[in-house]
């Protein structure tokens, strides 16, 4: 028998922006970010009115998560704020 898996606490974030796409906005939008990465550039990003400039020196990451039979498969660019 398997010991559950202790479930990881949620993260409070200032915003949490997410809006569901067609699959071919999605892949206009992959290969955008696909472009702007191959030529070492950073991307603007509209999410609901929120335009987000992603830093071409975001630290970038691929999450696989899991619950029971569901999945959920999440491309993260991840980067802090400038100073001024």
């Amino acid at each position: 028998m398997k010991a559950k898996a202790k479930a990881k606490p949620q993260k409070q974030f200032d915003r949490e922006i997410e809006r569901n796409i067609r699959s071919k906005t999605f892949a206009k939008l992959l290969t955008r970010i696909a472009t702007a990465l191959n030529k070492n550039q950073s991307v603007r990003v509209a999410i609901k009115g929120s335009r987000i400039a992603v830093p071409k020196n975001a630290k970038l990451s691929v999450v696989h998560e899991k619950e029971g039979s569901s999945h959920e498969l999440e491309l993260q660019f991840s980067w802090k704020d400038i100073k001024k």
